[in-house]
């Protein structure tokens, strides 16, 4: 995801995050011994890259914990189930804004788990009919949302 600004923005205060599922051995060699750069894990799944122009951080959400980094783990494809549950009760209690085009991207990245949930729970129901009224999004769009969860 791409980000534009109007404000002058120092290039310091810039990060650039890779999103990894698997440890990728041949990326941190390439980093080290044909770049020069130092790699560091600062925690399970979470490496600095440093020397670089830019801040650089790879995330290996496979590593990622739960309890920590539920957020940054769910942006791909590795939630589990126990992963897209706590999502479902963090929304219900309206704790992240609806509108949000993260909860969309979470949904479409673990469309499989989020259905074996939403078939625990009746809190999808909810989930499209709060879509509909806070989104504005016509019941057809909802519904092709709801259809390629299932």
């Amino acid at each position: 995801m791409l980000y534009a600004s109007f404000e002058k923005v120092n290039i310091s205060d810039i990060t650039v995050s890779f999103a990894l599922y698997r440890h990728s051995r041949d990326v941190l060699k390439y980093l080290e011994n044909e770049r020069g750069l130092k790699v560091e894990e600062i925690e399970d799944g979470i490496y600095y890259v440093i020397g670089d122009i830019v801040k650089v951080q790879i995330l290996e959400q496979k590593k990622l914990s739960s309890k920590t980094n539920l957020f940054l783990k769910v942006l791909g494809s590795s939630a589990d189930l126990d992963d897209t549950i706590e999502i479902l009760n963090i929304w219900e209690q309206g704790d992240f804004d609806r509108k949000s085009k993260f909860l969309e991207t979470m949904i479409m990245a673990n469309q499989a788990k989020f259905k074996e949930a939403v078939d625990m729970s009746a809190t999808l129901e909810r989930f499209f009919k709060e879509i509909v009224e806070d989104t504005g999004m016509t019941y057809q769009e909802v519904e092709r949302l709801r259809n390629s969860i299932q």
